[in-house]
């Protein structure tokens, strides 16, 4: 995901980019790594777009999570 500044048209253009190579390609789609970070002001930059230091734990977490379900499948 992009942040929504981008625009509706481009954000939409961006993400079906990478639904298009999952399904061709025969790979999940990661999900959104900043899930859970990113509308939480304490865990981002003064820039809003990308996370601080304490967000990498959860964001590895995210990861640690995702790889395992798709290997538990």
């Amino acid at each position: 995901k992009i942040p929504p500044n981008y625009g509706k048209k481009y954000s939409d253009a961006f993400e079906a980019i990478y639904k298009k190579i999952s399904k061709q390609e025969n790979i999940p789609l990661f999900p959104f790594l900043l899930e859970r970070v990113a509308l939480d002001s304490n865990l981002m930059q003064l820039d809003g777009i990308h996370p601080n230091l304490e967000a990498q734990a959860i964001i590895a977490q995210e990861v640690k999570e995702s790889f395992l379900d798709l290997f538990n499948q």
